[in-house]
């Protein structure tokens, strides 16, 4: 972690765990945290599994002077690692899902290898967590229609709910996709498909 002021300053540096494989994607400032959390930050990527190689989703909770508050491994049930470079499963992206009196909630934007990722098949992974639960999951959504779904970006809506693009690859749905065709994909706020 990285900290400079407005003209790019640098007044903090700091490296989390550095005796494993770990790789941050994105970082979410926390200002608006539950009564009686600390404000920080949340960073996500992915790390390897201490006992063995398996990848997996992970989530570093800091305050602001960034000393760790909490620290989340995420695995999707159906994930195996085949011991392959295409065999992962890693966030990508964080954003705030909402507040509630007692709980800030943030929304995990993923994606998972299936165990036939010997064919490179993914399919992305949507989690919310709760701060204030150190990370517990609220509910997870996977979306596996295509043969590999590769999510980029979300955002949160006026209605509460998500947009998300990407990119899909399918040789059968998609005659010509093989390589590639742009994706998008509106859910409503508990990660179900809207129209």
């Amino acid at each position: 972690l990285v900290r400079s002021r407005g003209l790019g300053d640098v007044y903090k540096r700091q490296v989390y765990d550095a005796s494993r494989k770990d790789k941050a994607y994105d970082i979410i400032e926390i200002t608006n945290p539950a009564p009686g959390y600390p404000k920080g930050f949340l960073i996500v990527g992915s790390n390897t599994n201490a006992t063995c190689c398996t990848l997996l989703c992970y989530a570093v909770r800091i305050d602001t002077a960034g000393d760790t508050l909490w620290t989340r491994e995420y695995s999707h049930p159906l994930y195996e690692w085949t011991g392959l470079v295409h065999g992962m499963q890693e966030i990508h992206k964080v954003i705030w899902a909402g507040n509630e009196p007692y709980q800030t909630k943030f929304m995990l934007m993923a994606y998972t290898a299936y165990p036939e990722s010997l064919r490179e098949e993914y399919a992305m992974w949507l989690l919310q967590i709760s701060d204030t639960l150190r990370g517990d999951t609220i509910w997870t959504k996977t979306y596996d229609k295509y043969v590999s779904t590769f999510p980029r970006d979300i955002t949160l809506c006026d209605d509460g709910g998500y947009a998300i693009a990407g990119f899909v690859r399918d040789p059968v749905l998609l005659p010509g996709g093989s390589l590639g065709a742009l994706w998008l994909l509106r859910v409503d706020s508990l990660g179900n498909n809207l129209p």
